[in-house]
């Protein structure tokens, strides 16, 4: 005589694109699908070994049965709505073309940069408008009066900077240390 095997096994598959294709939206589908294999593991382990060898007509062996955990209730599903502001797109845009900085602003007449010689710093305002790129020299003895040479000044892109490197103390060559 010979005897027919069957296997059964059961698993739970907790891919939430599985739960949605058993028609659930995610944790439902899930939260059922736990609760069917609650329900049918207890009746499996309820039921006696032999009782389910009679019923299939041959042997029938438990190698492994273990119930799933319950269904954790501390979980809750949060559907959070954020309102999107309105936007007048076009007062942005009249607002941000008129903030427009070109990288070739000239400097106004009247714009200020602090000059610093040997930790000295004195403001200084040109008194003309200069151009991008253009350069004015100011002595060195305008902001301290022990050091002899010339701070450039240069506009670029609408600011002032100044370089006081060829700034030199008084009695000392510019190429002395």
């Amino acid at each position: 005589q010979q005897a027919d095997v069957l296997q059964v096994d059961m698993t739970v598959d907790p891919d939430p694109a599985t739960a949605a294709a058993t028609g659930g939206d995610g944790a439902a589908a899930l939260d059922a699908q736990a609760a069917e294999l609650q329900q049918v593991s207890a009746q499996l382990a309820s039921t006696p070994v032999d009782a389910i060898s009679t019923a299939s007509g041959g042997e029938a062996v438990v190698a492994e049965l273990s119930t799933p955990a319950a269904a954790d209730s501390s979980l809750t599903v949060v559907e959070e709505v954020v309102e999107v502001p309105d936007v007048d797109v076009a007062a942005l845009a009249a607002a941000q073309a008129q903030t427009e900085v070109s990288l070739t602003a000239d400097c106004a007449a009247d714009s200020q940069v602090t000059l610093s010689v040997a930790s000295l710093d004195k403001a200084h305002t040109v008194s003309t408008a200069l151009a991008h790129e253009a350069t004015v020299m100011v002595a060195c003895s305008t902001v301290n009066t022990g050091y002899d040479g010339e701070i450039t000044v240069a506009c670029n892109a609408g600011s002032l900077t100044a370089d006081s490197g060829a700034c030199v103390p008084k009695g000392c060559a510019a190429s002395d240390p």
